[in-house]
């Protein structure tokens, strides 16, 4: 989602692409047909970040985070957008031609295993399992609410497909004021599934275990934009990530449920 291959220190950016980050995702706000193109947009925040140290982890980590959102719409050539990412959805480059309302479709670049979101390996992984990724974005309307599917490619040979699927709910309870809903489903590939989670036999003291394709996880994030000020907005994030299937069953999981939580301060232009 407009919401890359960044150093750990660099990556706990990735964590907050909270408030604007998730009312204007990846092409999720609706948008009125003009004649004219909408003005860019640009969000810079600060602020810190509690999520389990690495998927299936027991264990929880606070970092501070920093995260840019930004969004410009041409005359002619589409949107383009720009994210950091939330607590459940990856950092992008989003590009897409074609807009119409809440409709769109587009193409991603994006990138997925983020340490700084809880998405990282077990420790007991040999090798990465992050990586850039490409790969395609479609946003329809369903009785009036934004349903998005991603389907993306990582560039790294030994990686494979991931899909995502979601949607954007959001209520505004007074003019300065948004609780936005975004549930999702996150599926992997073979490939991808046994690249994250299988054991192969007598490479450590856990039972072998091969992964599948299936669904990692479903999730639902909250997320509550405040502006207080003009330009200023307070924004705060919280997370529930289920594991599903392969996630869920391989020897290295510790725990099948992970929580996250984000809090701090944005400035808009």
């Amino acid at each position: 989602m407009p919401r890359h291959a960044f150093n750990r220190g660099r990556r706990a950016a990735a964590a907050a692409g909270l408030g604007w980050a998730l009312l204007a995702a990846p092409s999720l706000r609706a948008e009125a047909a003009a004649d004219a193109p909408p003005a860019p947009q640009l969000e810079i925040g600060l602020g810190a970040t509690r999520t389990p140290s690495w998927l299936g982890s027991s264990h929880e980590v606070v970092h501070g985070t920093a995260w840019l959102n930004a969004e410009y719409t041409t005359r002619d050539y589409g949107r383009l957008q720009a994210s950091t990412g939330s607590l459940t959805m990856d950092p992008s480059l989003n590009w897409d031609p074609w807009v119409k309302g809440v409709a769109s479709f587009g193409f991603i670049l994006g990138y997925h295993g983020n340490t700084s979101i809880g998405e990282g390996p077990s420790p007991r992984v040999s090798g990465s399992t992050h990586a850039l990724d490409g790969g395609v974005q479609v946003v329809l309307s369903i009785l009036g609410a934004p349903l998005f599917g991603q389907i993306r490619k990582a560039f790294s040979g030994d990686q494979g497909w991931i899909g995502v699927v979601g949607s954007y709910l959001p209520i505004h309870p007074t003019q300065d004021l948004t609780v936005a809903f975004v549930p999702t489903a996150r599926w992997l590939d073979k490939h991808q599934s046994q690249r994250c989670f299988s054991v192969p036999e007598g490479q450590s003291d856990l039972a072998p275990y091969s992964a599948r394709s299936g669904f990692q996880d479903v999730a639902l994030e909250v997320a509550v934009d405040w502006r207080f000020a003009r330009q200023f907005h307070w924004v705060s994030s919280a997370s529930r990530r289920w594991l599903t299937g392969s996630a869920a069953k391989t020897p290295l999981t510790l725990a099948d449920t992970q929580n996250g939580c984000s809090t701090g301060v944005s400035i808009h232009f």
